[in-house]
């Protein structure tokens, strides 16, 4: 059984969100961390690294865990050795065979940079280039996932994006990704997204020995 989890955005001490972390991963033993682990935008990876989640850091690093960086923490491919503190394996994306099914996982944002598409304009090098944005950009995102989590669950643009990704990928591959916050799993296209793990809205995935996925979705209060 292998655990897919992605976009907790981690950054200032969450003890909710740390205690639902080290109940959920302590049940498996083979984890995927696909993307916005921690958050540029909130705090530095050393001052994450080095911060309250430390038993965290240290029952993922007792599994086999995998973690792939996403655009939120992109930075942190750049301290490798610190990824090492809570994962086995650091990439941008990951391929391996579960069952007889292939899988690629990477956390899914370089599909919705460089496009055209106006649907699509990409506001990350804006914020990552006005300091302030990024904190604000995050509270506000954090009470709305808090206040209305069964209506984040349903954005149209999102869920648009989703259906982006499944028009251009790679038909012969399950891919599985995240970035977009949309749960979803799309047997016919080959399709899984985790969704996030923000304020009251939690998914991720788990997938079992014969590469059947299910996806795994609550709302908590």
């Amino acid at each position: 059984m292998i655990l897919v989890l992605s976009d907790t955005h981690l950054g200032k001490y969450d003890k909710k969100k740390d205690t639902f972390l080290k109940n959920l991963v302590k049940d498996y033993n083979n984890i995927i961390i696909n993307g916005d682990f921690w958050d540029s935008w909130a705090t530095s990876f050393k001052d994450f690294i080095n911060s309250e989640y430390k038993e965290l850091f240290e029952l993922l690093k007792s599994k086999n865990t995998i973690y792939i960086y996403g655009n939120h923490d992109y930075r942190a491919e750049y301290d490798k050795k610190s990824g090492d503190t809570f994962s086995n394996f650091q990439g941008i994306e990951y391929d391996t065979k579960i069952g007889n099914r292939d899988f690629h996982f990477e956390h899914g944002h370089r599909y919705f940079f460089n496009t055209k598409n106006p649907l699509f304009v990409n506001y990350y090098y804006i914020i990552d280039k006005i300091p302030f944005l990024g904190p604000m950009t995050n509270n506000i995102t954090e009470l709305t996932y808090k206040v209305f989590p069964s209506k984040v669950g349903k954005n149209k643009i999102s869920t648009k994006r989703n259906s982006y990704v499944k028009e251009i990928k790679a038909k012969d591959i399950y891919y599985v990704m995240s970035h977009t916050h949309i749960p979803d799993i799309d047997e016919e296209n080959k399709y899984i997204n985790t969704g996030c793990i923000v304020g009251n809205f939690l998914s991720y995935v788990v997938i079992d020995n014969q590469g059947n996925p299910l996806l795994i979705r609550n709302i908590s209060s």
